[in-house]
């Protein structure tokens, strides 16, 4: 967990710093002048207004004719006002155009981000992306949300539609409105997201004039946007007026939270736009309180709320305009402390605002003499600015200008002490350095400041700040630095330690630098290398050898004339990285810095012509000290070279505890000085300890002086050393007894060295316990003291282990001990500034014993001689040795062999003539030096002592006697050169380190993995294609499915219609024969009315069924093309009255039964008879052909829902396997990549194994003896790695016989590992999206497929019921009557029959699924069939309403209940028919209605209670209910699969979304990676040198191939 924390915190770093960088480029080049500020901020007043005035708020301010004219000129200020109740595409196109606007900016971004950071800010994409950004976050911010969330808004209309609030006619949530409202809700979080970001980072921090618009913090404008996001979002989502108040107590909170944020803290520095802003945040928040009232108070208090707020704005400009920014109690200040850093930054920046205007503004001179005066009266620092600037006060000068000066050395003083008290204070850091910036122009200091404040925990907003002004730091320190190249400069101290600081970094990455190195040769020394650790340690050496490069080129960005570096950069290119042409080219450049750094130092060469060490010295305060010349004895002294010296720091001579005291020294001397210019200081003789070129300590005397001359102050030191007659050595130590110094006596008497001591810090008491505890008695005199000495038995200095580790033998010593003070310099120990630095212990051995000193013994007579010292150049006059008298041992003696100071690090001994040429611009390199060229460089030759240029009279001789040689070589010799020449031609012919790495970077990619990367991405292309396709195709077909479904309802419920209008010319016929008195009596006459009015609905709600079933196109192909060809191309027969009759197709049959009822709906009574034609034809024809032909039609609606589930089956099967395919191809094409990627690593890392053991052993000593002397921090050390390796190295190029290494061919990456981890995880992604798809395609085809028949029986039920007794009634009335090509009565029983298994396969159905069947449609059927159908019906539980008290109360027991009545009253009075009696006279009967018995018994059935009861059940209740309980059904059927269709489009947009960001940001960088990997791989080689490369035939091979490329 920790590592993936670690990942994931990497990664959002990256992703910051990314984005930083954009933002940084997006700021450097960005200006805002006054006039466009002003012009935008007016703008976005008038968006701000229009909230209270938009349409759906005038009307609280009640009065309409004003509050209009303000809304259309507000309007102007949005884009809303160019959409609004216009059509839908104009709307979509603006839609559109913001959406777009958004999208591109932040492809831009993610783009830039993405891209190196090596990138123009002044390209033309990023003054797209700047002008972008200024739109999004200032104008363009309002009605760009408006238009976004304006798409949301909805309102719902009387018929219960949500429909769109901005566009006409357009209703919300279906079909296509839910893709755009999903991209609207995706863009706008996008935005808003991108702007609480960049609201808050893309803003200028700190004061300049090209900014107006510059902020102090970002935060405050997000109130802005926050009461833009609120106002927006509570008109598009709370509907209106409902919920208005709680619209405005949202504005008003949020407008009072802007008010307040704005003038609280005062974002802007320029005064005029911070004004501008109070104003619109309190014009603003004015507005809404008004509007508040006038909602809720008017007219209770006041009247005319609009008038108040219009006489209100003009007082509320000239208050915010009149009352000052920012104002500071500064007489507060004096007194108290500050309670937080946030207090600190105020009070400065209030003092420097007054400093600023002081010179033309009366009153902030007045407030800033005033400050002053009583600051220096209450003030109790003794080092106070203002006191101890009017002690120095120049009366000359200005007074203003002096004023000024002493203004911002009290600031600087105020920010020290805050940070002294809030030391983590991330604000007051980040103010500090802008002050130091612009005011103090001390940028080194500023970006210490910075790099301090990065460390204090900073928001995000904070670490911008600190990342952009580092970055604008270091670019103007890098400046500077380039423009001085030609006047070089001191450094001041903060430079000079940020130096060092930067100089023990390089050390550091050049120790990790090598030990990669070692790690990386060592792999290959395993029997069987690791191949995946060899890569990981390669790639680790690249960025390691970028890192130092980068950490040099930073150095040399601080000090371009630093050259003490150059010694371990030449020698880490030599011995590490194997590159002789960069370290040769790093040894020019330091000659070319030493010339430079001497360069006009000659005026200091003859100061003293004295033999005595002499040093001359520049000093000035704040600054380094540095040398600026010394003479001849004093690098004698040193051991240094004079170029070692020149214009380096003092402290290179002087121990860290003599630097402080050097610093006390100098300030000691300012102080005194007077400002004579001729004016000489002279300083006592003074004791101290210097140090030499092996870190050892030299005592002596040094009497110095300082000169003031035109070139500034100059020091000369002038050193003298005692003569010593008895063994002494000397120790530093520091007040807690550390030793931080040794004298190389040191090493003889108490076997301590330096080195040693480097290593492990050790204690003075360790040897001299009661030192300490006694330094009051050693300080007074020299007094005894006992040392312990322990020696081992081998010669030489201690071990970096315990020294008590490997002792054999004890010596006791008595020494006589001083010790001496190093105290601030003209101090008393009663002053203040009085500090003791460390002590100088003085041991001076106690024993008449002193043989082992032949230089003491004064009666022994001794001989003088001569001694040259190769190190350091010089002779010195010595003693002789008594017993080597002659005088060929006295010149054997007389050079003292110590490793000689090599200034350019290495130098190389080759019989090859590269190391000849490489030696010989070494030895010109020596030749061109300036300094000490009157001495001469002497070496020791055959017994001689002989000058270094008879070197050049050696190779001369060597050559002739080349020559010489070469005139005897022989015929076979010429072979041998031919084969040579032929070698040579078969070489690489690349002559450095740099050339192949620019064959590398030349060469090509793999072809084959060219084309696998193209074949990936087009599969990339071809899943999103297909997924596209799918995604209509799917859609459209579940479109299909729902239009089919409710075709089927259509058609059906016309025909229920058309059996209700037979009902009605039933009812209308009876009426004209005046067969149906009862009926007549129940509805009081006004039968025939009811009749009319009823015909009258059906037939238009048969007509709306018409034209929704002609307005489809259906087609169906297969299996299902027999039901399209019955439905179109199957003829009815028609009769008419006449008893012709004629063929037409179904639909038309429909058209005609159409055009008779709405003849029929026209005619009178009498012509409703069976004689009549259209009566005739409706009516016969509807029983019988259309009945019977009824199933073509429902057959063909039917079967095209059953066509669309399976093409919707067939179309997910056919993407489901061709998506299944591209993924499992897609795998095994990314599988094959990833393989072919690590096969050519593999191959570039088997290429090491070419190399030999001895090789490579040479390449691990070179490193192990480079990194030990690196870690010793001794110039000499690297001197004197052993030159004798590349002897060793010509040794090992002829050891080609070793054996070879076995290669390891398992080679992984964890990257491939995480590769294959996240393809599959991305593909698992994609099956799991196709899996839903495909079990989304199936639950809409099975619920379809389960629902179907239930719709089907549930929407036709009523026409059965209706039909059944409409054959009933036909029956009754003409007893021949043809009914369905049956008897009337034989159809009725058939129907009968019908009914009886519809009702009952209803229940089952139903039953078989509830699983599926939405909630309200249960609770609708069981209130409709087991409940109370009245309680539909009469929208309520009304006991007395006609439903509840219909046929005796029957419907209160269900439906169902009513269903078995009805079907067992036919059954009944069928029965009662049947049973007709013709020879019975019937004398019972209630009406006398025909002459003919048989038709007055039946007329009289008809006028029955129970059979009215039925006919009112059929076209009353019967059919309204089972088209409620149908609507339900439908409307449950549609709103399930809009939101399968919903989930649909949101799995698909999220989808598309993730595949692009695949592509992308995740195959597209891992792309570049593995381009990257394998020319890194192939850097590799750059780490064997040249001349091994060469000599090796299949590395040399593999580089002619890349080298062909070229």
């Amino acid at each position: 967990m920790e590592a993936e924390s670690e990942v994931l915190k990497k990664l959002i770093n990256n992703t910051k710093y990314k984005l930083f960088n954009v933002v940084y480029l997006i700021l450097k080049r960005q200006q805002y002048p006054l006039n466009v500020a002003i012009i935008s901020t007016i703008i976005q007043m008038g968006q701000l207004l229009y909230f209270s005035f938009q349409q759906q708020l005038r009307y609280i301010w009640r009065s309409e004719n004003l509050t209009k004219w303000v809304n259309y000129i507000l309007a102007f200020f949005t884009l809303m006002k160019y959409v609004e109740n216009k059509e839908l595409t104009i709307y979509l196109i603006v839609f559109y155009i913001c959406v777009g606007l958004v999208q591109i900016t932040v492809i831009l971004i993610i783009i830039l981000g993405v891209l190196k950071q090596n990138q123009s800010s002044s390209s033309i994409v990023f003054s797209i992306l700047r002008l972008s950004l200024t739109i999004l976050m200032t104008i363009g911010f309002e009605p760009i949300s408006r238009i976004l969330l304006g798409y949301l808004a909805c309102e719902s209309q009387d018929q219960g539609n949500l429909m769109m609030r901005y566009v006409k006619n357009q209703q919300c949530w279906v079909s296509e409105y839910e893709l755009h409202a999903v991209i609207a809700i995706l863009t706008f979080a996008e935005y808003m997201i991108m702007v609480i970001i960049f609201a808050q980072i893309c803003i200028e921090s700190k004061e300049v004039e090209y900014n107006v618009v510059a902020q102090k913090q970002g935060q405050t404008m997000l109130y802005y946007y926050l009461f833009i996001f609120i106002s927006l979002l509570s008109y598009s989502l709370l509907e209106q007026p409902k919920y208005t108040l709680i619209v405005i107590l949202f504005q008003l909170v949020s407008s009072f939270t802007f008010f307040y944020g704005v003038n609280q803290q005062t974002p802007f520095y320029n005064t005029k736009i911070q004004k501008i802003w109070s104003i619109i945040a309190g014009v603003n928040f004015w507005t809404q309180l008004m509007l508040f009232y006038a909602y809720h108070l008017e007219g209770r208090f006041l009247q005319k709320t609009l008038v108040i707020w219009i006489v209100g704005i003009p007082f509320i400009i000239a208050i915010l305009a009149m009352k000052e920014l920012s104002y500071v109690d500064l007489v507060t200040a004096c007194m108290k402390s500050n309670q937080n850093g946030i207090q600190t930054v105020q009070i400065c920046t209030y003092i420097l605002t007054l400093n600023n205007q002081s010179a033309t503004n009366q009153k902030s001179q007045i407030l800033l003499a005033g400050f002053i005066e009583f600051h220096k009266q209450s003030c109790s620092k003794p080092d106070c600015v203002l006191l101890s600037n009017q002690k120095k006060k120049n009366k000359s000068v200005n007074v203003f200008k002096d004023r000024k000066q002493q203004i911002d050395q009290l600031v600087n003083q105020n920010y020290l002490d805050g940070l002294e008290q809030f030391p983590e204070c991330v604000n007051l850091k980040i103010s500090y350095s802008y002050f130091l910036l612009d005011k103090m122009q001390l940028k080194q200091q500023a970006l210490n400041q910075l790099n301090l404040a990065e460390s204090c925990d900073p928001s995000f907003d904070q670490q911008f700040f600190i990342y952009r002004y580092k970055r604008i730091i270091e670019e103007q320190i890098q400046k500077q630095q380039q423009s001085n190249n030609h006047n070089k400069k001191k450094l001041d101290i903060i430079t000079e330690k940020t130096l060092k600081s930067e100089i023990k970094n390089l050390h550091y990455l050049i120790e990790d630098s090598c030990m990669e190195y070692l790690y990386f040769w060592s792999q290959l020394q395993e029997e069987v290398p690791n191949l995946k650790i060899l890569y990981e340690h390669g790639q680790k050496i690249i960025k390691s050898i970028l890192k130092v490069e980068q950490q040099w080129y930073k150095i040399l960005e601080i000090d371009p004339y630093e050259i003490g570096t150059h010694r371990i950069i030449s020698k880490y290119y030599e011995m590490i990285v194997h590159d002789e042409q960069l370290a040769l080219d790093q040894l020019i450049q330091m000659i070319k810095k030493q010339k430079y750094n001497t360069k006009g130092n000659e005026f200091y060469e003859d100061l003293s012509s004295s033999g005595d060490p002499l040093i001359v010295m520049q000093i000035s305060v704040g600054h380094p000290t540095l040398i600026l010349n010394v003479n001849k004895a004093a690098y004698s002294l040193l051991g240094f070279s004079k170029t070692d010296l020149i214009n380096r720091n003092i402290d290179v001579i002087l121990p860290t505890i003599y630097v402080e005291y050097h610093t006390q020294l100098i300030d000691f001397f300012f102080d005194k000085q007077t400002g004579d210019a001729n004016q000489i200081n002279q300083f006592q003789e003074r004791f101290l300890m210097i140090k030499n070129k092996q870190n050892y300590i030299v005592p002596c005397y040094s009497q110095s002086q300082i000169l003031n001359t035109i070139n500034g102050f100059i020091m000369t030191s002038r050193l003298r050393q005692e003569v010593h007659y008895k063994p002494k050595c000397y120790i530093l130590i520091d007040i807690h007894g550390k030793i931080l110094h040794v004298s190389s006596s040191c090493m003889q008497i108490l076997k301590l060295d330096q080195q040693f001591l480097h290593l492990k810090d050790v204690n003075i008491t360790k040897f001299f316990p009661e030192l300490l505890l006694n330094r009051e008695e050693y300080l007074s005199k020299p007094t005894l003291i006992h040392f312990e000495l322990q020696c081992t038995s081998s010669k030489g200095s201690l071990s970096k282990d315990d020294v008590a580790n490997s002792f054999d033998e004890v010596e006791d010593k008595i020494f006589n001990c001083s010790l001496f003070l190093i105290e601030t310099p003209y101090a008393n120990q009663n002053d203040d500034i009085y500090q003791i630095y460390g002590y100088i212990v003085k041991l001076e051995q106690y024993s008449t014993d002193i043989t082992n000193f032949p230089l003491l013994i004064k009666n022994k007579k001794t001989t003088k001689v001569f001694k040259f010292y190769v190190a350091s150049k010089t002779y010195q006059l010595e003693n002789a040795d008594p017993e080597n008298t002659n005088n060929e041992s006295l010149i054997e003696k007389s050079i003292i062999w110590e490793e000689p100071q090599k200034l350019y690090l290495f130098a190389q001994h080759s019989n090859t003539s590269s190391k000849k040429q490489y030696s010989q611009s070494k030895h010109s390199l020596l030749k061109s030096k300036v300094y000490g060229a009157d001495i001469k460089t002497m070496r020791y030759f055959d017994n001689k002592i002989i000058e270094i240029e008879e070197e050049s009279i050696d190779e001369s001789e060597y050559s002739e006697k080349k020559q010489n040689k070469g005139k005897n070589l022989n015929a076979e010799d010429e072979n041998d050169l031919d084969k040579q020449v032929q070698i040579e031609q078969r070489s690489l012919k690349i002559a450095t380190r740099l050339g192949l790495i620019k064959v590398i970077n030349n060469s090509k990619l793999p072809f084959i993995m060219l084309k696998l990367s193209i074949c990936i991405s087009l599969l990339f292309l071809s899943v999103l294609i297909v997924s596209i396709i799918m995604f209509i195709m799917l859609n459209q077909t579940q479109g299909k499915i729902v239009q089919a479904l409710n075709l089927l309802i259509a058609n059906n419920l016309r025909l229920c219609s058309f059996i209700k209008m037979q009902s009605n010319l039933q009812d209308l016929k009876f009426t004209n024969f005046k067969i149906l008195p009862y009926t007549q009596q129940t509805v009081s006459g006004h039968f025939e009315f009811i009749n009319r009015l009823e015909l009258a609905a059906e037939l238009n709600l048969t007509l709306e069924y018409q034209l929704t079933l002609q307005n489809q196109e259906i087609i169906l192909n297969g299996e299902y093309a027999k039901y399209d060809n019955a439905f179109k191309t199957q003829k009815i027969l028609m009769q008419q009255v006449t008893g012709e009759s004629s063929s037409f197709l179904f639909e038309e049959v429909i058209q005609q039964l159409l055009s008779k009822a709405i003849s029929l709906n026209s005619s009178s009574l009498t012509s409703f008879d069976d004689l009549n034609q259209d009566y005739y034809y409706f009516n016969e024809n509807l029983f019988n052909s259309v009945l019977l032909n009824q199933h073509l039609a429902q057959d063909f609606y039917y079967y095209n829902i059953i066509y669309q589930t399976d093409q919707l089956d067939q179309l997910q099967i056919y993407f489901s396997l061709t998506q299944l395919f591209l993924i499992i191809l897609t795998y095994i094409i990314i599988q094959i990549f990833l393989n072919k990627h690590q096969s050519y690593l593999r191959e570039i890392l088997s290429l090491f194994m070419e190399l030999d053991e001895k090789t490579i052993k040479f390449y691990v000593k070179k490193a192990q003896d480079f990194l030990s002397a690196l870690r010793l921090a001794d110039d000499k050390q690297l001197d004197e790695i052993d030159e004798e390796q590349d002897e060793e190295e010509d040794h090992f190029d002829l050891s080609s016989f070793n054996r070879k290494k076995r290669r390891n061919k398992s080679f992984s990456t964890k990257e491939i590992k995480k590769n294959i981890i996240y393809v599959s995880m991305v593909l698992i992604c994609y099956a799991f999206f196709f899996s839903y798809i495909f079990i989304t395609s199936k639950i809409i085809i099975s619920q379809t497929e389960q629902l179907t028949p239930l719709l089907n029986i549930t929407s036709i039920a009523a026409s059965q019921y209706s039909l059944i007794d409409n054959i009933m009634r036909e029956a009754f009335w003409n007893q021949s009557k043809i009914i369905l090509d049956l008897n009337a009565f034989t159809a009725l029983a058939y129907m009968q029959n019908v009914l009886y298994e519809m009702d009952a396969e209803s229940h089952q159905l139903n039953q078989e699924n509830s699983a599926v069947l939405d909630v309200e449609y249960k609770m609708a059927f069981n209130q409709i069939y087991i409940l109370n159908p009245c309680f539909i019906i009469d929208e309520g539980d009304d006991k007395q309403s006609a439903c509840s008290q219909f046929y005796d109360g029957i419907l209160l027991q269900g439906l169902s209940l009513g269903v078995t009545k009805f079907l067992e009253t036919i059954k009944f009075y069928l029965f009662l028919y049947q049973g007709y009696n013709s020879s019975y006279h019937y004398s019972y009967l209630s009406y006398n209605l025909s002459t003919d018995p048989l038709l007055n018994y039946s007329y009289n059935l008809l006028n029955q209670y129970d059979m009215n009861s039925n006919r009112i059940l059929t076209k009353v209740y019967m059919k309204s209910l089972q088209i409620y309980l149908t609507d339900i059904l439908q409307s449950s059927l549609n709103t399930h699969f809009e939101d399968l269709q919903l989930q649909f489009v949101s799995t698909f947009l999220s989808f598309s979304l993730l595949s692009i960001i695949l592509y992308f940001m995740m195959w597209i960088p891992r792309l570049q990676k593995n381009r990257q990997e394998i020319y890194q791989n192939r850097m590799m080689l750059s780490f064997i040198p040249l001349k091994k490369l060469d000599q090796i035939e299949p590395i040399k091979s593999y580089i002619r191939k890349y080298q062909q490329q070229e």
